[in-house]
């Protein structure tokens, strides 16, 4: 009656992740320092992912998305922050405004983590006062992507080393000859095949 109560029609919503979360590899771990933790976390949202039938699929099913967050925030609280980071927000935009013709593969199959940039250390999410550019390079048909003060970097988590490749939705305002355009999404990697930073990207504990 409980169960009724609490899930109702969508049981079976939450059953393959009743039974996800109860396997051994989600157990809890004693003793880890934080970065085996944050490793950990990261291991277990490939096993994750794994899981899931089409996670092209799961990132446009909201009630999906909200049956993993029930059951995965309370057995890692990381891991279900950095699934939150995957799945809504980079997958998800993704998946809303710029996917036809592009390749998700890498992310679908978790082959690079995605991370989203929108927040700023000065400015919060208010997008009327951001800061972060993204200007047209007409020669190249590419664009500059600049951090122009301190109050202007991203202030957001899951950009670090850990958990492998990574690419980021960054949130910049468009500046095309000198005008602003507004603020716009850019997809820009993180870190080469390896997972090192590449040149330009620097990053440091929040």
């Amino acid at each position: 009656a409980i169960r009724h109560l609490l899930f109702g029609a969508q049981a079976e919503i939450h059953e393959p992740w009743r039974r996800l979360f109860s396997s051994d590899v989600f157990a809890f771990h004693e003793g880890l320092t934080h970065q085996e933790r944050t490793e950990l976390s990261y291991q277990r949202l490939r096993t994750v992912n794994a899981a899931v039938p089409d996670p092209r699929a799961l990132a446009w099913d909201p009630v999906a998305l909200g049956a993993l967050h029930e059951w995965a925030g309370v057995v890692d609280a990381g891991m279900a922050t950095i699934a939150s980071i995957h799945y809504n927000l980079f997958l998800g935009s993704l998946l809303e405004h710029d996917h036809e013709g592009r390749d998700l593969g890498p992310y679908l199959r978790m082959e690079r983590i995605g991370t989203f940039l929108c927040t700023e250390q000065a400015h919060g999410n208010d997008a009327a006062q951001m800061e972060t550019t993204a200007t047209l390079d007409r020669a190249t048909g590419g664009f500059v992507l600049t951090t122009p003060t301190r109050g202007a970097r991203k202030w957001m988590p899951n950009t670090s080393v850990a958990g492998g490749p990574k690419d980021a939705l960054v949130a910049a305002r468009l500046v095309i000859d000198g005008k602003d355009q507004g603020v716009f999404l850019f997809l820009t990697s993180l870190t080469d095949t390896n997972g090192r930073h590449l040149p330009g990207v620097e990053v440091e504990l929040l």
